[in-house]
């Protein structure tokens, strides 16, 4: 006879299918952005150099703190919104936009502030762009993709998404032939960039909605969409501090050649979770649906842990063995990135252990407790930082960011677990 468990898992193959073409699409959108990256990155930074490219990293650093309150909290709201409380569709979007519309304009002025108290006068205009770009035409195209997300699952919106590594890979390659690689035109070709997102993301949008005539749902308000998105933004901000403040203080206390050598190091070891970064673009979906299994959501999250784990070793003794091409890649200028390198090898294991725990109380309805982690643990990084920065310069921000994911992972699988046996208890006395 066939073993029980042996005939539950075969009886669970069906439903594979959906999951493994979610993840088949997100993987082909991760391998565009790679190769689009393989182009990009070494002709941007011999065409900058160390000091341009860590000014060019600071203004990206600050965009992704103001983006994180302005639409990417929004984005995750319009997906839980629309699968968890079933509020209609049009009544989402429409909120969403508004929402971004009234945090772009402060939280761009402030990012502006920011850009001049540390890097000067002379990118205001940059930054300016950036902002306006990345902030309000930026978040509408997201909200946008979020509901068809939503909906149609990634598959829908692979094909806008790749837009974006294609236009900026061609883009900054007629850039370089040129010899125009300028943090300006950069900006630009990003505004470029965007605006075409923008498009196609309001075509997609239409068509669902036009698909969707005749929806049943509740209408959304703006205090329940705007209660939704703080608990998400506050979670994703506090994780763009932890993962990017270390740049910001060092653009703050040391050389901005020094930001650039980090950052470029950074950017080569944070290649290495390409793959992994497929299975978490569509992770969300498979988390989100109630599980009432005893244990349900952590038996997830440990499902997720094993292939993460095997990966990210893997990734650690590819970037030693790989010393040679790394440092062809980026050029004498940056030697002291390849070096900086070795120092983060662990850096893509315990992120992608990082990120697992979030997800399992995402699926728990646990936004609140997400948002405790993510403050917890980029507190502990900001210290850190500080204590470390001014005196050890990039490597004090290597062990800050050791020190934060560990405190992620950690601090993460005990309120899982905590909530999970809560969880579990309430549905058995239900």
């Amino acid at each position: 006879m066939i073993p029980e468990r042996v005939r539950a898992a075969a009886s669970r193959l069906p439903s594979l299918g959906p999951k493994l073409r979610e993840v088949a699409s997100a993987l082909s959108l991760e391998i565009a952005s790679a190769a689009s990256l393989a182009v990009i990155f070494p002709l941007t930074i011999r065409g900058l150099g160390t000091d341009a490219y860590g000014e060019y990293t600071t203004i990206y650093v600050i965009a992704g703190f103001a983006l994180t309150w302005v639409y990417a909290g929004g984005g995750a709201a319009a997906v839980q919104l629309v699968m968890q409380r079933r509020r209609l569709t049009r009544s989402v979007m429409v909120v969403g936009r508004r929402q971004v519309t009234a945090l772009a304009i402060p939280c761009g002025l402030v990012g502006i502030a920011l850009t001049y108290a540390v890097l000067g006068g002379h990118l205001w205009l940059a930054a300016a762009l950036l902002f306006g770009s990345d902030l309000l035409v930026g978040g509408i195209t997201e909200v946008n993709l979020a509901l068809v997300f939503a909906h149609k699952g990634m598959g829908s919106i692979v094909r806008i998404r790749l837009i974006d590594p294609v236009v900026r890979a061609i883009g900054v390659g007629l850039l370089s032939v040129t010899g125009n690689i300028t943090i300006l035109n950069l900006v630009l070709l990003n505004m470029g960039t965007r605006l075409i997102l923008l498009g196609a993301s309001i075509l997609a949008v239409r068509h669902l909605l036009d698909e969707r005539s005749d929806e049943e749902g509740e209408p959304t308000d703006r205090g329940e969409m705007a209660r939704l998105s703080a608990l998400y933004s506050t979670s994703m901000s506090t994780n763009s501090v932890q993962n990017e403040g270390e740049k910001f203080l060092l653009a703050t206390f040391r050389p901005t050649s020094e930001v650039g050598e980090y950052n470029a190091a950074y950017r080569v070891v944070s290649a290495a979770l390409i793959p992994l970064q497929a299975v978490y673009a569509v992770a969300t979906r498979w988390f989100l649906p109630p599980d009432d299994r005893v244990g349900g959501h952590v038996r997830k999250s440990l499902l997720m842990t094993i292939p993460s784990l095997g990966f990210g070793i893997a990734c650690a003794i590819g970037i030693v063995v790989g010393q040679p091409i790394i440092r062809w890649v980026l050029g004498e200028e940056f030697e002291s990135a390849a070096h900086i390198t070795l120092w983060l090898a662990f850096v893509p294991l315990l992120h992608a252990l990082a990120e697992i725990p979030p997800l399992g109380l995402l699926g728990l309805g646990e936004n609140r407790r997400r948002m405790y982690l993510g403050v917890g643990a980029a507190s502990a990084a900001i210290v850190v930082y500080l204590v470390l920065i001014p005196q050890l310069g990039w490597k004090g921000a290597v062990i800050g960011t050791y020190f934060s994911e560990l405190v992620t992972i950690g601090g993460g699988w005990w309120m899982l677990v905590r909530c999970q046996r809560r969880n579990d208890g309430a549905s058995s006395l239900a």
